[in-house]
């Protein structure tokens, strides 16, 4: 699948893509980065806006690892900080609505505007956890791993089942992609338990057991594979790119194979890009890819399909 350029806009880790009305909005990592949002028509690539400076002070994200639309309001979630803030868009861009977490997420999806999903939390034995980030109460439905050996701490299990997760729009259906086990887990509001799906390569589960002094960790071996590196969804797709290259090298991180299933768990589709990509954003008729080239400094796109 070949890809085009849409913008040649100098950005230093795009990450998260989003689609609002007729726009494109590209989140980046960065610390050398002014603003961390940029604002592009979807129709002629034009640069429209750059928003939410990069800092740690107040109205200010420091690394917004994971963000969400909910209406006319972006959500963004900083990682470093552990913190969740909100901004209008059909407004003047500035943030309006700061609260903190009293745990640490590795991912969250957006599912109200007050509630998130979360995957990481290393003081928790759940797969995934709702939480009211404006009460900062718990959800009573928590997706919890099962069998867990006795000489696994929480931070340890976390560190193996590494997880992306993503929802679709409606927010009703979510799925955990794995980093270092080859496989696909998908939840349905309208089925009781989850599916898991073998990935494509069958690729085994390979690492070291360290302590740090505080607590166990995992540790890479030559043979621990990365598996599902960043994803994507939509309405009726779940997008996964696969990287299927070794954890101790740079080249692991990204991929040009991604890997389409169904909310129902089947396969549909495996796309094969013209470039390796780091992420990615489908548009929501599942038409058009749209992603960045680090190496060009680009940002493209591709039909798809």
């Amino acid at each position: 699948m070949e890809f085009r350029e849409f913008n040649s806009a100098n950005l230093i880790k795009p990450l998260n893509f989003h689609f609002y009305q007729d726009n494109l909005i590209l989140s980046e990592l960065g610390k050398e980065a002014i603003f961390l949002f940029h604002e592009f028509d979807i129709n002629t690539g034009d640069s429209l806006s750059s928003f939410v400076k990069f800092g740690g002070g107040p109205s200010e994200v420091l690394s917004p690892i994971s963000t969400g639309l909910i209406n006319d309001d972006l959500y963004i979630y900083d990682l470093t900080t552990q913190k969740i803030v909100s901004l209008a868009l059909d407004q003047n861009k500035n943030i309006n609505n700061e609260y903190t977490l009293n745990d640490f997420y590795m991912w969250v999806t957006f599912e109200s505007d007050s509630t998130i999903l979360g995957v990481g939390n290393r003081k928790s034995f759940a797969k995934i956890e709702r939480l009211n980030f404006k009460n900062k109460s718990l959800g009573k439905e928590v997706a919890f791993h099962t069998h867990i050996p006795d000489q696994y701490s929480t931070e340890f299990l976390q560190d193996i089942c590494q997880t992306l997760l993503v929802t679709d729009p409606s927010g009703e259906n979510y799925s955990l992609l794995y980093r270092y086990i080859d496989a696909v887990e998908i939840f349905k509001s309208n089925r009781k338990n989850s599916v898991l799906i073998q990935g494509p390569y069958f690729n085994e589960l390979s690492y070291e057991k360290a302590y740090t002094g505080e607590m166990f960790v995992m540790l890479h071996t030559e043979e621990t594979t990365e598996n599902f590196i960043y994803a994507y969804a939509t309405e009726k797709y779940i997008y996964g790119l696969y990287s299927g290259g070794k954890a101790i090298e740079r080249e692991s991180q990204t991929s040009n194979t991604i890997f389409v299933y169904d909310w129902e768990g089947n396969p549909v589709n495996e796309i094969i890009l013209s470039r390796k990509i780091l992420s990615f954003g489908i548009t929501p008729l599942d038409d058009k890819i749209f992603s960045y080239d680090l190496d060009k400094g680009e940002i493209i796109y591709a039909d798809l399909f």
